[in-house]
């Protein structure tokens, strides 16, 4: 298998369109940390007018875009080689920009809902700008049930940094950790088996080559699986916390 540097750059993913180097998109995950640093003017005040649920909607879309940017970029560098500590730590510093917005716009949501909606509809005619946001509303209405205050979705906010740790621990396992060895090709050439080729070995057309790439494959997990027992029991754990805390929270 050919080193990712020997592989020409159309077959790679292009994230230099986000940013053009490491030191760009420390520039913008800099920004993130200031500006998360001090709370929203516009906290509490979304219902006083049209112009002012607008603000706040277009204030959260591009903060929300930047730390969209911040967050893929550091990801998808990261999945480039999830062996790389250095993209791992750059990985973890975008969860934690993530978080820190959750966290800074966790009234967003509460507040919108409080908004009766009779006056949404007015300020929607009223001002134009607002269509666009028309979808966001309709969503954070539906999900109205579930929403709680903004103190226990800023708490949530700062979970999630923890709640992520059970699918980061098998990712690493499975992407970093684990050898599952070389599985011969129907050609005779041997190639280093992965989760990232185990898909090309099934799609063989010679049953030997799909069945010692299965066995390969699933001989390890099974060498580990008390480990990613542990990791799955843990994804599940989180997954039942925060539908404990949203149901909960409504009685």
């Amino acid at each position: 298998m050919p080193a990712r540097s020997e592989i020409d750059d159309k077959f790679k993913w292009a994230v230099s369109d986000l940013y053009s180097s490491d030191e760009a998109w420390e520039k913008d995950y800099n920004s993130i940390l200031e500006l998360t640093d001090q709370p929203s003017e516009l906290k509490g005040r979304m219902g006083e007018s049209a112009g002012m649920l607008y603000k706040a909607l277009k204030e959260y879309e591009q903060v929300e875009y930047i730390t969209e940017r911040v967050y893929v970029y550091a990801f998808m560098k990261y999945y480039e080689d999830t062996g790389n500590s250095k993209y791992q730590e750059i990985s973890g510093k975008a969860q934690m920009a993530a978080m820190k917005v959750s966290e800074k716009y966790a009234f967003l949501e509460p507040e919108l809902i409080s908004i009766d909606t009779d006056v949404l509809d007015k300020y929607i005619s009223e001002d134009e700008r607002l269509g666009m946001y028309k979808h966001f509303i309709d969503d954070c209405l539906a999900g109205k049930e579930h929403t709680l205050s903004e103190k226990e979705e800023a708490l949530l906010a700062k979970a999630s940094q923890m709640s992520t740790v059970p699918n980061e621990v098998f990712s690493k396992f499975n992407n970093a950790d684990v050898k599952f060895g070389k599985v011969k090709r129907e050609n005779g050439q041997e190639d280093e088996l992965t989760n990232g080729n185990f898909a090309t070995f099934m799609e063989s057309h010679d049953r030997a080559v799909r069945k010692a790439a299965f066995e390969a494959l699933y001989k390890q997990y099974g060498a580990y699986i008390n480990t990613i027992a542990a990791a799955f029991y843990g994804n599940v754990k989180q997954a039942m916390f925060y539908a404990d805390a949203r149901v909960t929270s409504q009685h």
